[in-house]
């Protein structure tokens, strides 16, 4: 897919288009600079104009402009990314591979961050065999930023909004040996205050607290020669935390008793910890460090080496209510803690011959824990599991009436009994793969390429019971504890291949026509838990065949992109919680096809018109699952939008609106059915259809030194949720997050 010409640079796009039609961005994803109208993949790219011009602070701003592609955040540290209906999973290897120069960010707890002083974003939908250092099972998504230049560059962005939102931003840029030397930093602060009210005072829910930094380095000892290296940290501290909303119990005040909300998702909510649990403050607090090395190494007209090195080390805490109600029912607290060294070193070859190519090898070492302690107040619980706190609905019961109800046994029942346990993954893995395009004529190009992949992996457990047995189950309640504190382990080795081949076919001058048959893998996934021996998930294996058609036409004045797929999936993988373990599963065979198509036009110099659709079947076809919707996965997608500009004297102003539409979705792959989960007591688990208008409006002056802006996300307000089910479900009383509501800023930005 194509970004819009327009949004890059309306003026430049228009020039640019006179001049070579059909260019609208040069990408990389194939390891050369090309055209993304060349690129034989389906491809989504942003430069650094388009991103500022749709005000993307994150992936999921970015995501309403790709059709094939959505985020989903529940919270910082627990983002949703989804390609053609495939999502990635809390656990295990990702099926959308977030990169940061190259860098896979493996860990999803660390993969959302913010984006500032980006160069470019590439989304290359499909299985990514060969062109990363890592594979990608279902499609890549490349953050390039901008390194340091041989420029003087100073700016900034002063921004307030309501919900107490304000934003600070700052670049600089200095050369110090010109052409040798040149360092740029860049720092970005926002904080806003959550958008869901907390009706017993205190911070509100869904609230954002970021600060994240850069600093860069360029080396250039020779004109064939070059090292970047770089330098990312990101600290989120909402405080409030996530706020889980229950649909079955009003929001009552603990104290008096009082009926203060009522069951909508987006409405105020009562929540908060326990029995001192996290001081009986509900909170997230996330660090990532990020340390980058490139090196490029022209070593003659024809081969160049290629080096990325990475560290990242990343850690997430949050305390959360995870019954979503004014009880004190259960009481959670989630640690993610890890690290991950990747090493890969690539030789491209291009002699502007008939034949250019990449081979390349990688090592990632990685390691992942995550340690969850819930909380319970026995009391409520063994009503809940008798049925006599569901019979109380929609009013929930008072600590006295639960005591009441449950007579002597209340007195025996514990108020506050902890489960603990802590999961750990590590893996090695090694990775030799090879890409290249042969010209058979000035029409016909093929490509071909294939990865050898091998793990070494690890998993442990360990479960605890600090403060003793639970007196309603003689053991834990939602984990189980290991046999004397000890610590369970299970490894494995696995090997195997993943490719591609395409064909591409320049039907004229300005259209391009490809095919491409392209298999991914998804490595086995190892799992133990406290209660169960330890099992393997085997290999999760799609085959994609794709047919597409992009070009230009008019003169550049319309461009456009489009392509049918069709993915076969065998061992498919999905997450149920069994034993309290979140557990990869084998749900059998799965299969998705669909069409994506986008288009552009410029009918005049002052309007760019943008519209893109997507069709996406995607269904699990075999098992208990068969026939199920995979999870966050509507059937049809669309966005449309224009960017509008009049000149006023030495100034531009410019106009943005942005609508963007899905039908209905499940937020879960067993879709909510009683058969496939913990008890329920109704298929609730779903979003209908909705859309969000996102409204752009600013004045800048002809030399872009200054300008100011005004904008308005979910401009109708519409209300809709962003995740539901969550730890509660499994205990039959699922939770709901509610999306933004309407949110208005202003900015101010200038640069010298």
């Amino acid at each position: 897919m194509l970004a819009t010409p327009a949004l890059a640079d309306p003026a430049a796009a228009a020039a640019a288009a006179a001049e070579a039609p059909g260019e609208v961005i040069v990408v990389t994803a194939q390891k050369r600079a090309q055209s993304i109208l060349d690129v034989p993949l389906s491809l989504s790219a942003f430069d650094a104009r388009t991103l500022d011009n749709i005000g993307a602070d994150t992936l999921e701003d970015v995501s309403l402009y790709t059709p094939g592609f959505e985020v989903r955040e529940q919270s910082v540290g627990a983002p949703g990314f989804v390609i053609r209906g495939i999502t990635s999973d809390g656990i295990g290897e990702q099926r959308v591979s977030i990169y940061l120069d190259g860098v896979s960010t493996s860990a999803a707890v660390a993969s959302s961050f913010e984006l500032y002083d980006e160069e470019r974003i590439e989304i290359a939908k499909g299985p990514q065999s060969t062109l990363f250092g890592r594979g990608a099972l279902i499609g890549g998504v490349n953050i390039i930023q901008k390194k340091a230049g041989n420029d003087f560059e100073l700016q900034g962005t002063l921004g307030i909004g309501d919900y107490g939102y304000w934003l600070v931003e700052g670049v600089a840029n200095a050369p110090l040996v010109d052409d040798v030397l040149a360092v740029r930093v860049a720092v970005r602060q926002r904080k806003r205050d959550g958008y869901i009210e907390n009706l017993a005072g205190g911070a509100d829910f869904n609230a954002m607290d970021t600060l994240a930094y850069r600093a860069a380095v360029r080396f250039s000892p020779a004109s064939n020669l070059r090292f970047d290296l770089i330098y990312n940290r990101e600290e989120n501290t909402p405080n409030g935390g996530t706020g889980f909303k229950s649909n079955m119990f009003l929001p009552r005040d603990p104290k008096t008793g009082a009926v203060v909300g009522d069951l909508e998702p987006g409405s105020g909510v009562v929540l908060g910890s326990f029995g001192g649990l996290a001081g009986n403050r509900l909170y997230i607090d996330r660090t990532i460090d990020d340390v980058t090395l490139l090196g490029s190494w022209e070593l003659n007209d024809a081969f160049t080496l290629n080096s990325i090195t990475g560290y990242r080390k990343y850690r997430n805490v949050e305390s959360f209510d995870p019954d979503g109600t004014w009880m004190n029912i259960i009481a959670g607290v989630g640690e993610t803690w890890g690290d991950q060294t990747t090493q890969e070193v690539r030789l491209s070859y291009d002699n502007d011959g008939a034949f250019h190519g990449i081979f390349g090898a990688s090592y990632v070492d990685l390691s992942n824990s995550d340690r969850y302690i819930f909380q319970f107040d026995e009391r409520a619980t063994a009503l809940l599991f008798t049925g006599g706190l569901l019979r109380a609905a929609p009013m929930g019961m008072t600590e006295a009436e639960i005591l009441a109800a449950l007579g002597p046994a209340g007195g025996f029942l514990k108020p506050a009994h902890i489960d603990d346990s802590t999961f750990a993954q590590s893996a090695r893995t090694v990775d030799l793969y090879g890409d290249g395009t042969f010209d058979v004529t000035d029409r016909l190009s093929l490509t071909g390429g294939l990865r050898w992949t091998h793990d070494k992996k690890e998993a442990t457990v360990v479960g605890t019971l600090p403060n003793g047995a639970s007196r309603l189950t003689g053991g834990g309640i939602f984990f189980q504890p290991t046999a004397n504190g000890a610590t369970l382990r299970t490894d494995g080795t696995f090997s195997g291949f993943s490719w591609r081949a395409a064909a591409e076919y320049k039907l004229g001058d300005t259209v391009n026509s490809y095919f491409t048959y392209s298999r991914g893998r998804r490595s086995p996934a190892l799992n133990i838990s406290s209660t169960a021996s330890a099992s393997t998930a085997p290999a999760e294996i799609v085959n994609s065949y794709e047919l597409g058609l992009k070009g230009s036409a008019l003169a550049g004045k319309l461009t456009f992109d489009g392509s049918v797929y069709y993915y076969d999936y065998s061992n498919f993988q999905t997450v149920k919680t069994i034993d309290g373990t979140l557990t990869t599963v084998n749900a059998g065979e799965a299969e998705a096809y669909g069409f994506e198509g986008q288009v552009q036009a410029k009918p005049a110099s002052w309007a760019t018109l943008f519209a893109n659709y997507s069709y996406n079947h995607a269904r699990l076809t075999s098992g208990d699952y068969d026939g199920n919707r995979f999870r966050n996965a509507p059937d049809h997608t669309f966005s449309v939008g224009a960017f509008f500009t009049a000149p006023i004297g030495a100034t531009e102003l410019y106009f943005n609106p942005a609508y963007s539409w899905q039908s209905k979705f499940f937020f879960d792959d067993d879709n909510d059915r009683s058969g496939l989960q913990p008890a329920d007591f109704a298929v609730d688990e779903y979003q209908n259809a909705y859309g969000l208008l996102n409204l752009r409006l600013g004045l800048r002056s002809e030399d872009e030194r200054w300008g100011v802006e005004v904008a308005l996300k979910n401009a109708l307000n519409q209300d809709y949720v962003i995740d539901a089910g969550n730890t509660g479900d499994n205990f039959g009383i699922p939770s709901f997050i509610a999306g933004q509501p309407r949110m208005f800023s202003a900015e101010f930005k200038f640069k010298f």
